[in-house]
């Protein structure tokens, strides 16, 4: 059984060809699909299709560089609406993600400041993972030490690292962390 744990249906040039996707799925025989959230909007999306499709689930997240030049003031709203959509669809989600950490697409006169806002996003996302038993979706882009640094830190152990582009020793070392980590190879 193949279950693709990362899919992005909802994009705007896909959309309405989620037949056509779901054909192609079962022609491949992949059985399942997780649709990614990656703000409020698309997190709502993920939700409708899995409710559409029997084949797919979804989750909730905020994705760093959606993140990154959010109000800090506004997380902790961001997060308990984000949580609310958890407790409303707990048959459908199965993990709190895309979240993590890109310091590629950061502004370079106000890095410091989006690196800060994408720890703090991150954090107050695993503590709903944490809450709700349910693993993260990370997603990392130059961003190696403090991806390490943070997922530790959080005290979650059920991670799945999307598209993973890291090495052996990154790897390693998050499998030392958790035996509940898993990579995405894209």
């Amino acid at each position: 059984m193949i279950f693709d744990t990362h899919t992005h249906s909802y994009f705007p040039e896909i959309s309405d060809r989620q037949d056509e996707i779901i054909t192609h799925m079962i022609n491949n025989k992949v059985c399942y699909a997780t649709q990614i959230g990656c703000d409020e909007h698309t997190s709502k999306q993920a939700i409708e299709l899995a409710h559409a499709h029997e084949c797919f689930f979804a989750t909730v997240g905020y994705h760093p560089t959606e993140g990154q030049s959010l109000m800090r003031e506004d997380i902790p709203k961001i997060v308990e609406q984000l949580g609310q959509l958890v407790v409303t669809h707990a048959q459908k989600i199965v993990a709190i993600g895309e979240i993590g950490f890109d310091y590629y697409h950061l502004d370079p006169e106000k890095s410091e400041e989006q690196k800060e806002t994408q720890r703090l996003l991150f954090l107050s996302m695993t503590e709903l993972a944490i809450k709700h038993d349910l693993p993260i979706v990370v997603h990392s882009r130059e961003a190696r030490a403090d991806t390490l640094r943070y997922i530790k830190e959080s005290g979650i152990k059920k991670v799945i690292i999307h598209c993973f582009s890291e090495d052996y020793d990154f790897a390693q070392e998050l499998m030392d962390y958790s035996d509940e980590v898993y990579f995405s190879f894209s």
